[in-house]
């Protein structure tokens, strides 16, 4: 009889050689012939793919089928006769005949004919169930913040006199920065296989930014092996330039075969380098404050010629980072000169050619005049029964060392010749700035002098 075999191919091209190595040559087992469905010459394999038929040789001599299956092909023999039996799942080499594989099966001789009492044998390819696919995905990326700080102050320096103030203005500013670097999206492709023998294929991954990943399913290769009723699991790494990305997309390829695809959503989750709020302490101000963005801080601090003398730094410093920025103020105190001289009020001068004056009471105010020409203070008086006097200097005056450095004269009517202020009836020694006698008598007019250093 003549029998004519049916092939069902996979495709143009047939798949990947998943199981070269180490597969039946021969006959196989009772338990390799269950991956070999049964039938018979009229009966088609339950396969799926289009029909392909061949005829081989049968008992009859006709010819033997030089057929070259695609490499990859899974496939199987199954003979009739006195005794059926099948080959376990074969895989095509790509160079080797169907009539070659028949007889290494031990179906056919090598004149070509058939072998082992067989009336028929038919080759096909099993069912191909698609292979699932299921993803996840995880992006991450970095923010690095930074921080500056500066410190400067308006007037950086101050010459004064001993007593004298100055006022300097200190700024404290601190600017954030921020960027983002080293996105990253990873994640694990996985593969099952429902099919009852290996299945290879390839992935490609590619996030919807088009950013492309490399995939590892092994040994840094993107094709792997999905084993028979198993799985397979394959890593892969993307870089993107961004974060825009919101979705990745897995396809398994499986030569012949539709494309299987799997998706994920990609969720960022962000690895802070540096710190979101810094606290700022000064040296002089104490803690500034805690801000999470660029700020200012503005103090005035008070410099006196004395006490304050010399070079004074003042530095402000972030606490996270230990970052520093000073400003210093220079106080140069002048060494002070003075002259001595002497001081009467403003009034009638003494008979004799001196400059000096004398004053009558008055209730208002009378200028306490220096070297004739230097308004050195005010002599205010009052009575009451008698008289009082009180004498108060301007700034840059002091009543000079000593003792009796303040005199005065009561006077019931205008002199007729100079008095030296040595002889006047009273003296007292002031200091300070101001000095009152009381007791006097209450007369018209007062000789008054007054020893006074003036500031130069």
């Amino acid at each position: 009889m003549t029998t004519i075999s049916r092939l069902r191919l996979v495709g143009a091209t047939g798949v990947m050689a998943l199981l070269a190595a180490g597969l039946p040559i021969g006959l196989a087992s009772a338990a390799a012939a269950d991956h070999c469905p049964g039938g018979n010459a009229s009966t088609a394999p339950p396969v799926d793919g289009s029909v392909y038929e061949s005829s081989f040789k049968d008992e009859q001599g006709a010819a033997t089928n030089d057929t070259v299956l695609p490499a990859g092909t899974h496939f199987c023999i199954k003979s009739g006769g006195q005794a059926d039996q099948a080959t376990g799942i074969l895989v095509a080499d790509g160079t080797t005949t169907l009539r070659q594989y028949l007889f290494r099966a031990g179906i056919i001789d090598g004149s070509g004919t058939q072998g082992r009492n067989v009336s028929y044998y038919m080759v096909y390819v099993p069912r191909y169930v698609p292979l699932e696919v299921s993803k996840t995905a995880a992006g991450t990326y970095t923010r690095t913040v930074t921080w500056d700080i500066d410190k400067n102050v308006d007037v950086a320096g101050h010459t004064l006199q001993t007593g004298q103030s100055g006022t300097s203005t200190y700024t404290v500013h601190v600017t954030k920065s921020e960027a983002e670097s080293d996105y990253g999206v990873t994640g694990t492709i996985s593969v099952t296989n429902p099919n009852a023998y290996p299945v290879s294929f390839s992935v490609a991954d590619e996030l919807d930014d088009g950013t492309v990943a490399a995939v590892d399913c092994g040994a840094g290769s993107a094709a792997g092996t999905a084993p028979a009723s198993g799985a397979a699991s394959c890593t892969y790494t993307a870089a993107p330039a961004g974060r825009s990305a919101t979705r990745n997309t897995a396809t398994v390829s499986v030569a012949n075969r539709a494309d299987r695809t799997a998706e994920a959503a990609v969720g960022w989750t962000e690895n802070l380098a540096g710190y979101d709020q810094v606290t700022v302490d000064d040296s002089v101000a104490g803690v500034l404050g805690t801000v999470g963005g660029s700020h200012s801080w503005t103090y005035p601090r008070s410099f006196t010629c004395g006490q304050d003398a010399g070079t004074h730094p003042n530095t402000a410093t972030i606490a996270q980072t230990g970052q520093s920025s000073s400003a210093s103020v220079s106080v140069t105190c002048l060494e002070e000169k003075w002259k001595g001289e002497s001081a009467t009020p403003r009034g009638p001068a003494w008979p004799g050619g001196n400059w000096f004056m004398y004053t009558p009471y008055t209730a208002g105010p009378v200028d306490l005049l220096a070297g004739q020409h230097h308004d050195a203070g005010d002599i205010t008086m009052t009575r009451n029964g008698t008289t009082s006097i009180t004498i108060t200097l301007h700034d840059g005056y002091r009543f000079a060392a000593g003792s009796n450095n303040v005199k005065v004269q009561a006077m019931s009517s205008a002199p007729t010749k100079f008095l030296p202020p040595g002889q006047y009836s009273v003296k007292k020694t002031a200091t300070g700035s101001s000095i009152t006698i009381t007791g006097l008598s209450s007369t018209a007019l007062y000789g008054i002098h007054v020893e006074v250093e003036r500031r130069l």
